[in-house]
């Protein structure tokens, strides 16, 4: 599933959409590098999908890659991976790439350990 931003700005108010532009751009202005402004987005998609109604009953928990690769025990270098979520409806999880202005979520069956 790819979420495109123009999708989201149809479901929120143009005062939300403000606040978010707002907030992403303080993130561009803060950043010294694209990694930081990455990693910047990344905890804000993070954050986001720990509390948006759609996705708290998909996932039990949202980490970041290397913070969920640290506590399995593999390594945690980038391997394109942003983000990892514990599935609630069934066993496994869920490996979620933040980029740009679009964010995907793949199905459990594609992270190979």
């Amino acid at each position: 599933m790819v979420i495109d931003a123009r999708q989201v700005k149809n479901k929120t108010s143009g005062e939300s959409m403000s606040a978010l532009r707002e907030l992403l751009a303080s993130y561009r202005s803060a950043s010294r590098t694209e990694r930081e402004k990455g990693t910047y987005f990344e905890l804000l998609i993070r954050d986001f999908l720990k509390n948006d109604l759609t996705y708290t009953p998909q996932f039990s928990e949202v980490w970041t890659y290397k913070d969920w690769a640290e506590s399995q025990g593999i390594d945690s270098r980038d391997i394109g991976i942003d983000l990892v979520a514990g599935l609630n409806e069934q066993e496994g999880f869920c490996a979620i790439q933040c980029i740009g202005k679009y964010w995907s979520v793949y199905a459990p069956s594609t992270i190979k350990l």
